[in-house]
């Protein structure tokens, strides 16, 4: 089930979540040169928005593994956990916008290019972020098991309760009552083990045979 989810998300070059990722990187590339970007502190970024009354903040968070497609620029060479963006296209929409493309591209720019560091640092040791993601699915799987443990326990409780109950309502019964429905019981336990033998012993009927009326050539 994850990996069919991996599959899903991971963009490629006919994805449309590729072409959306690539169309914020070229106009990154186009825009790179003019929009103002101010580094407040390591990992922390201001951009100018298009309209020049506001500024977007962008954070740079851990690298995922070095493996990771999900929401990739295949450009840019970062996923979606590398930087956070207040804009709402990154909100909302849930993709990469051009002001992550922007940072990433002046980080290369002035040599400062944390996303080739964690590469560096992910290859070394395992990130948290994958660490979290296996914590999760096999939280999942142990979820799923007691589950299913706990619907086996319940089923058998409600069986035990329910002949224990049937048991109560016989010996309330008088002697003729009791009688009666000792042979319906009776009557119903042939018919389940007549059905059960017949499923197990399933006859071949014999097809009937016709044969052709067609000359030989």
């Amino acid at each position: 089930m994850w990996q069919r989810i991996l599959n899903m998300e991971r963009p490629n070059a006919n994805n449309y979540q590729d072409r959306i990722v690539i169309n914020a990187h070229k106009k990154a590339e186009s825009e790179k040169n003019t929009v103002e970007i101010i580094q407040k502190e390591e990992g922390h970024y201001q951009v100018k928005s298009s309209d020049g009354k506001s500024y977007y903040n962008i954070t740079c968070n851990q690298m995922c593994g070095s493996t990771c497609r999900t929401l990739f620029c295949r450009v840019c060479k970062f996923c979606v956990h590398r930087y956070r963006c207040e804009c709402k296209e990154y909100a909302v929409r849930s993709t990469l916008c051009k002001h992550v493309h922007l940072v990433c591209m002046y980080e290369e720019r002035v040599g400062t290019n944390y996303v080739l560091d964690d590469d560096i640092t992910a290859l070394e040791k395992e990130s948290e972020i994958n660490i979290s993601h296996q914590r999760e699915i096999t939280q999942f799987i142990e979820e799923k098991i007691i589950d299913s443990v706990d619907s086996n326990a319940d089923e058998e409780m409600i069986r035990n309760a329910e002949i224990e109950d049937l048991g109560n309502f016989l010996k309330c019964l008088n002697k003729g009552e009791y009688s009666n429905i000792m042979e319906k019981i009776k009557l119903l336990r042939k018919e389940v083990e007549v059905t059960k033998n017949n499923s197990k012993k399933r006859k071949m009927e014999k097809q009937a045979y016709y044969p052709s009326k067609k000359k030989p050539i």
